[in-house]
């Protein structure tokens, strides 16, 4: 069981830095933070932070909702990657907290396998 789990938290954190990689590939832009508000995402069922944000690309201004992970506060500017062929279509870029976050999952998953190799006698 525990080297399920192991396995799960590690795909979950390769996962995380396959997304980093993607987004890391897209233009960024500075978006200034117009309101902020908590929502429930299509299909899911807890409500999350969003935020209202305006931005410029390629000299065109564009308003748009992102979920946001941090506290960004209102006025402020966070940054954002832009999906290229939908400039609409954006999400919060941060990359050290996604780097935290799969590092940290990815080496649970690993410890976790390590333990219940262990345990089982496997080594």
């Amino acid at each position: 069981m525990i080297f399920f789990l192991g396995i799960i938290f590690f795909v979950i954190g390769i996962g995380l830095m396959i997304k980093l990689f993607v987004s890391n590939r897209r233009p960024k832009a500075q978006a200034v933070v117009k309101g902020l508000f908590k929502e429930v995402p299509p299909g899911q069922y807890i409500q999350l932070p969003h935020a209202l944000v305006e931005y410029d690309v390629q000299g065109t201004r564009y308003t748009a909702k992102v979920v946001v992970r941090g506290k960004p506060e209102v006025g402020g500017s966070i940054q954002v990657a832009v999906k290229p062929q939908n400039p609409t279509q954006i999400v919060e870029y941060n990359p050290k907290a996604e780097i935290v976050t799969s590092l940290l999952l990815t080496g649970a998953g690993i410890v976790l396998i390590v333990v219940s190799a262990v345990v089982s006698g496997m080594v």
